[in-house]
């Protein structure tokens, strides 16, 4: 595809918002980034490091009975949720979806097929 100048000025309409307009563009992108939600359960002394991490893909649930925080978190899909869990080891928990579970189970799996115990 091509473009060319015409040398004809562009005008914005009348009743165009553009801060509106820029709003909803952020809206439906960051509706893009954040399909899919989980439920994890971390120590409150990583809660600031996973608040950090996901930025506004992060929201408090509150506090499980065992003490530690309960938050939602979301990526575009349950396979890019569960690489950025993975990393975390065993200091996060998922508690769902279950796509997001399988997921970790599929990578951790990998990981040990390629590094096997000693």
């Amino acid at each position: 595809m091509r473009v060319d100048p015409t040398g004809e000025r562009a005008s914005r309409p009348e009743h165009l918002d553009l801060e509106e307009a820029w709003r909803e563009v952020v809206g439906e992108l960051e509706e893009l980034r954040s399909r899919t939600w989980a439920t994890v359960l971390v120590e409150p002394r990583f809660a600031s490091v996973l608040r950090d991490r996901f930025g506004r893909h992060c929201l408090d649930d509150g506090q499980a009975d065992d003490g530690r925080d309960r938050f939602r978190v979301a990526a575009p899909t349950p396979l890019d949720l569960a690489r950025q869990l993975a990393g975390w080891g065993g200091l996060v928990e998922v508690l769902e979806p279950d796509a997001v579970v399988e997921r970790l189970v599929r990578i951790g799996a990998e990981i040990l097929q390629r590094y096997p115990p000693a």
